[in-house]
Order: structure tokens, then C-alpha cells, then sequence
């Protein structure tokens, strides 16, 4: 088959960890994948290791919402079709940054790069949706979403909160919220596309050891030893978001929540009350509309 003409996924974050285990996985099975990350070593590496050809790389920092659209555009420009968006990057700072766009860093990478991302690409998902019969998006959020405070039940309010932050600010609440809010706004997401042809679909990949504590801390350095016997290898980590990628079921089922843990395969498990509750996806869309559009 043409490598143009192939089920094409872009897979944000890819250039290591469980993102280029994914991308390894969804080219070992015939897919075309656009490779994203930030490293141009990396990104060359992952594309060496992709079986198959018509594979390319794509390089943008997603603390930048400039780079985020541009992103986009490229990514139009490279590919007719786009099968599945999966975002899979993510963040986990030390201590509290402002993104070039002054928002809190974890929450500017984890919730409002995606929602970017995602408006930017909804046409070529529709259109691929409309020619072949659907289109799939892909959240790699984290149980972690499970410790997010209920957010402010204004937008305005909830907006000018993410460009703070947390008090006391910790890189552990930072991330609990900002999962949450990625959480929240993918389960918005596949309700506002119910029916569309694009199904939305949210994962956690479990406790994956791709040495996001590092640089943390004397504290994040225990809580990783002490929870490294559950660790999980990028592969492994790989597994929920291949299964909402790949699997029949989900082309039609939506707005659902996969789990992968230390000694199962991947299964669904309600994601937490404050996620699934839809005014708590409206208002953290509404938030996160507000800050793409300052």
C-alpha cells in the first residue's frame, strides 16, 4: 500500500518513552506515523527505528502555543488523512514556570497544548472521518487526575487560576490538576463530537518508568523508589493507547476511560466523578478557550 494512503496517526511526545514505543508498535503494524518531540537526536532515532517508510518527524515545543499551530499547519500540509490524534506528551515541572503564553506550565503542556492541537486539527480528522468512516483522538492522561480539586465554576475565574500557581505549589498538585483538567476536557471533547465520526478516548497508561522525576527532588526522588516495583516499561505503557488507537470497538465507543495496571491488560474503569461531570467539562473548556484565545 502507498505510504500516503495508509491509517496515519500523529503521536505527540513520540520521540521517546511510551510515545515512541506506540509509534514502534503502530508502524510494526502498517500505520504511517508522524513522529512529534522537541529533540531533532531523538526524533531521528525514533524515525530509524520505524519499520516501514512515509513516516516523518515533526519538531515543536508544546509550551508554545505558536508551535502548537504550527504544528498543525505542518502536519496538514504532510498528510491528506489523519486516522488518529493521539496526545501523549506531557509535563512534570519542579517548580512553578509561566508557558511562553503565561500560563502555568504543567497545565499549559498537559490540558491547553491538546486542546489546541485538536481545534487546529479538526478538519483533516473530519474529512478522514467522513472518507474512510472515522476518525479517533487519543488523551494519555494519568490516574493522578483522581487528586484535581473541583475547579472554580467560572471560566474567567478557572482561567486566571491556571496561569498560577498551586498554593503550596508542589510538582505533584501541579500535575494532579492539570490531569484533571485533561481528563475533564477529553470527556467534553467526545461529547461535543458524539456522533461525528471521531471517537474520544482517554487512557491511563499506568506507572511507566521514562524518568519523568528526575531533577525533582530529595521527595520525588522516595516516592519513585518507593513506587518503583510497580513501574511498567514504555511498552507496557504503550498498551492502553494502542488498544483506543487500533481496536474496532473504538471506532464507535466514545467518551471512555481505559486503564492499564501492573498485571492486567488494559480495561475500562470509570475515570473520576469531577472528570465526568459535564459542567465541570464546560467550564474547564470554557477556561481553556479563554487562555488560546488571549
Amino acid at each position: 500500500m502507498d505510504a500516503l494512503n495508509r491509517p496515519t496517526a500523529l503521536v505527540t511526545g513520540s520521540s521517546s518513552g511510551i510515545g515512541r514505543a506506540l509509534a514502534e508498535r503502530l508502524a510494526a503494524e502498517g500505520w504511517r506515523v508522524l513522529v512529534h518531540g522537541r529533540n531533532a537526536e531523538r526524533l531521528q532515532a525514533t524515525l530509524h527505528n520505524l519499520d516501514g517508510n512515509g513516516h516523518e518527524v515533526f519538531r515543536a515545543d508544546m509550551a508554545d502555543l505558536d508551535a502548537v499551530r504550527q504544528l498543525a499547519t505542518d502536519v496538514e500540509a504532510a498528510s491528506d488523512r489523519l486516522d488518529v490524534l493521539v496526545h501523549n506528551a506531557g509535563g512534570l515541572f519542579p517548580s512553578f514556570q509561566p508557558s511562553a503564553q503565561g500560563v502555568e506550565m504543567t497545565v499549559a503542556v498537559n490540558a491547553l497544548a491538546p486542546w489546541v492541537l485538536t481545534e487546529a486539527l479538526r478538519p483533516p480528522l473530519r474529512q478522514t472521518a467522513d472518507t474512510t468512516g472515522g476518525a479517533r483522538i487519543v488523551v494519555v492522561s494519568s490516574d493522578a487526575h483522581r487528586g484535581g480539586s473541583r475547579p472554580p465554576a467560572d471560566p474567567d475565574a478557572l482561567a486566571e487560576a491556571y496561569r498560577q500557581p498551586v498554593r503550596p505549589y508542589t510538582p505533584f498538585t501541579a500535575y494532579f490538576r492539570s490531569k484533571l483538567a485533561t481528563t475533564a476536557w477529553a470527556l467534553e471533547l467526545a461529547r461535543r463530537l458524539e456522533g461525528s465520526g471521531i471517537t474520544v478516548n482517554a487512557c491511563h497508561p499506568g506507572l511507566v518508568s521514562t524518568g519523568v522525576f528526575a531533577g525533582m527532588g530529595r521527595v520525588a526522588e522516595i516516592v519513585a523508589k518507593a513506587f518503583s516495583p510497580l513501574y511498567l516499561t514504555p511498552e507496557k505503557g504503550a498498551r492502553a493507547p494502542f488498544l483506543l488507537a487500533t481496536d474496532p470497538a473504538y471506532a464507535e465507543r466514545t467518551g471512555r476511560y481505559v486503564v492499564q495496571s501492573v498485571v492486567r491488560a488494559p480495561r475500562e474503569k470509570a475515570p473520576s466523578s469531577l472528570s465526568r461531570d459535564p459542567e465541570v467539562g464546560a467550564v474547564v473548556w470554557d477556561a481553556l478557550a479563554r487562555l488560546a484565545a488571549s
